[in-house]
């Protein structure tokens, strides 16, 4: 496929930049982790039928369609090769997606739509919220939800609304939060861009249709399976006290987020505010123009908000819909209007313009915004100067060492070694021309990703971006250890006490655990339970999110042997992971590492 827009050189290079996250590949991380245990369930109805997360977790729920599109791939391929397939078509989809639009929407050149889909596969940028990213590392239900949603977006920029409305609620299928919001995100941008653009308010029923066919999709995918569910809910403040509290404040409350990730965004915002101005002053605007930045100011909007309605007046629905994780859509259009400039600067001489556009790229996480308000104040200082080659030599080495400063200081590093890459196979493909671009581009990230697979058994090298996890083969870590050992030494029924960060454990270990921290269920009264569980186990702490991990983590480790077998009597556990530190009076069955396995139930004399 191609057109004016993009060609098969273009597909070439997105093809190329889509395997550069298999660089530091992880698999069995992080949140994932608590979604595959589902598919696990929906794959064997009879997998660790005393497990309360997964019996809480497997019914009808957020995770469901997710799980069954996962478990229905896994009875074709392997698991784990279905999980990496998808992290790559998921990332070329999302870098086609950033390039159409920034073509389409903003006329960029190749060069600056290249630039734009690179940033959004290597760059993950500021992290305010600690969930607003375009693209997650671990593979999850973002993953397919976020390529789906943003395309709606730009279809809706594009005044495609049934086109919008489809790609919206395919979104919302596989992330309801992420699907809805940028449907009602994109919806009203495209309406307020209509008003802005003069047209009459009756205009506006245009839109209608395509809302209605968006609303019957998501009644009839979530709402019309829970129709007679007469489940008990748990009150506004229960519910506020365990999720948004406890579980991740890290995600809910924006009183608690650090000042520096607060700095960081407001960077982005304020550069990318100055690239919108710029564009409009320089080329006029457009209702594709006009509607990507109202859906950002809608956003922006909403976040501000959320402080008043989340953390002061604890409102449920509001706090429900995580506005923090919108963001991701705001940091889109920004690497959109970023994406035009550089097509632009790229067509200037001077080495100040194609510092600035690289700067921004290198520097990832933290450091990118810092780094993309330093290239527009250095190319602002270039004209101020009436474009003197020195000074321009001089901003341009400013710029290179504050990058790299940054870069160092707040970077992602196995980004970094990713955006290198990127870039050299982007002045390969459209600096130098070179003929042999997509052959010359594969050798050299095939070679690395070979060495990393090599790697990964050999150990040669200790850097994570060619430590790659690819299965669960790969992963060695002495949790990982202590699981297998328990996979193939104990009674398949029994129950587990582990510490609260060992989400991997029910699937290494093949094995049920009264509770972990990352698996929390989101039925009401499982999602009661497991705040009980959490707190008779690893006991009563303050504050919530990794701080309460830590001193659960902590409680942990220090409990007796009485106190561990009197806190795991209620929920029939049988064995118990402790650290090999802990004072156990018997023996231990195995150890490993920090790990140690033993009995809860104390011997017969």
């Amino acid at each position: 496929m191609t057109s004016a827009l993009i060609d098969r050189r273009d597909l070439l290079f997105l093809a190329l930049i889509a395997v550069l996250p298999l660089l530091g590949y992880q698999f069995g991380l992080g949140n994932q982790v608590e979604q595959f245990s589902i598919i696990r369930r929906l794959l064997d109805p009879a997998f660790l039928p005393a497990d309360f997360y997964v019996n809480s977790a497997s019914g009808f729920g957020p995770r469901y369609y997710y799980a069954l599109c996962l478990a229905s791939l896994t009875r074709l391929a392997p698991f784990p090769l279905v999980i990496l397939f998808l992290t790559v078509l998921t990332n070329f989809a999302l870098a086609m997606i950033t390039f159409d639009a920034a073509r389409r929407h903003l006329h960029a050149a190749r060069r600056g739509a290249a630039i734009a889909a690179l940033l959004v596969i290597v760059n993950s940028s500021f992290s305010l919220g600690l969930a607003g990213f375009i693209r997650f590392e671990s593979f999850q239900p973002a993953n397919i939800a976020i390529p789906l949603a943003l395309g709606g977006l730009s279809a809706m920029a594009a005044e495609r609304s049934f086109m919008a409305a489809l790609a919206f609620a395919a979104s919302a299928i596989f992330h309801p939060l992420i699907g809805v919001e940028t449907a009602m995100i994109g919806f009203a941008s495209a309406a307020g861009a209509s008003l802005l653009g003069r047209r009459p308010v009756i205009s506006l029923l245009r839109f209608v249709p395509a809302g209605l066919v968006f609303s019957a999709i998501i009644l009839l995918a979530w709402a019309a399976p829970s129709l007679g569910d007469s489940s008990p809910q748990i009150s506004d403040a229960e519910f506020f006290s365990i999720l948004p509290t406890f579980r991740a404040p890290h995600h809910y409350l924006a009183a608690s987020f650090p000042a520096a990730h607060y700095f960081t965004a407001a960077m982005f915002v304020a550069s990318s505010a100055f690239l919108v101005l710029r564009r409009r002053w320089h080329e006029g605007t457009n209702n594709a123009e006009t509607t990507l930045a109202l859906a950002a100011l809608l956003i922006i909007a909403a976040c501000a908000a959320s402080y008043v309605l989340v953390d002061v007046m604890h409102d449920r629905v509001f706090t429900a819909a995580q506005v923090f994780r919108d963001l991701l859509i705001l940091k889109w259009i920004g690497f959109l209007f970023f994406g035009w400039a550089a097509g632009e600067w790229l067509k200037r001489p001077e080495l100040i313009f194609a510092v600035a556009v690289f700067a921004p790229v290198f520097a990832t996480g933290e450091a990118q915004p810092l780094a993309l308000a330093a290239a527009i104040g250095a190319l602002s200082a270039f004209g101020a100067s009436g474009d003197d080659r020195r000074a321009g030599f001089v901003l341009s080495a400013l710029l290179a060492v504050f990058a790299l400063a940054v870069a160092y200081k707040a970077g992602v590093r196995e980004e970094m070694a990713r955006a290198v890459l990127g870039v050299g196979v982007f002045w390969m493909f459209y600096q130098a021309r070179l003929k042999m671009a997509p052959l010359a581009g594969a050798v050299v990230i095939g070679a690395i990703g070979a060495f990393g697979y090599w790697n990964k058994d050999a150990r040669i090298v200790e850097v994570d971006i060619v430590l790659p996890k690819y299965s669960w083969a790969d992963i060695k870590d002495d949790d990982a250890v202590i699981a297998r050992w328990v996979k193939d030494n104990t009674p398949a029924e029994a129950v587990f006490a582990t510490p609260p960060d060992f989400e991997r454990f029910r699937l290494l270990g093949e094995r049920a655990v009264v509770a972990d921290y990352t698996s929390i269920p989101f039925d009401e009264m499982a999602m009661r339970e497991w705040r009980r569980r959490m707190g008779v186990l690893y006991g009563e702490v303050k504050g919530g999110g990794f701080k309460a991990l830590r001193a659960m983590d902590k409680n942990y480790h220090a409990l007796t042997p009485s106190e561990l077998r009197a806190r795991t009597a209620a929920f029939n556990a049988d064995y118990a992971v402790i650290y090999a530190s802990t004072p156990w009076p018997d023996a231990a069955l195995y150890e490993h590492g920090a790990y140690k396995v033993v009995r809860l139930a104390p011997p017969s004399k």
